[in-house]
């Protein structure tokens, strides 16, 4: 449930900064199950708060990845300590996060 919350929020801040293309990374199988399958805990408020902002006029992708396929998440909880807990959008990539990302890009192709 925390990771639906969390999906929402990103997306939430996404479209109030006008936001045309969002793609939101998750190593929660369920939680993009659930965001691309609406009959999936249809009944459940949250789903439904992030279905109606996926359904706006902008280009989002919710997708899964395996916690090996990617250093980001391990990387960000070593920057993140001391930080509270929470969703956090870094306008620019932290140090070291940059050379990652283009290690997993070149992994991914």
């Amino acid at each position: 449930m925390a990771e639906l919350w969390a999906i929402y929020y990103i997306l939430s801040y996404a479209w109030n900064l006008y936001f045309k293309k969002v793609e939101v990374e998750t190593d929660c199988l369920m939680a993009v199950e659930a965001t691309h399958n609406s009959s999936i805990g249809s009944a459940s408020t949250i789903i439904e708060m992030i279905l109606e902002l996926l359904s706006k006029n902008w280009e989002t992708k919710i997708s899964y990845i395996g916690r090996e396929g990617s250093k980001w998440p391990t990387n960000l909880l070593c920057l993140a300590k001391g930080v509270s807990i929470g969703v956090v959008i870094h306008q620019v990539p932290p140090t070291g996060v940059a050379e990652l990302a283009n290690q997993d890009q070149a992994f991914m192709y």
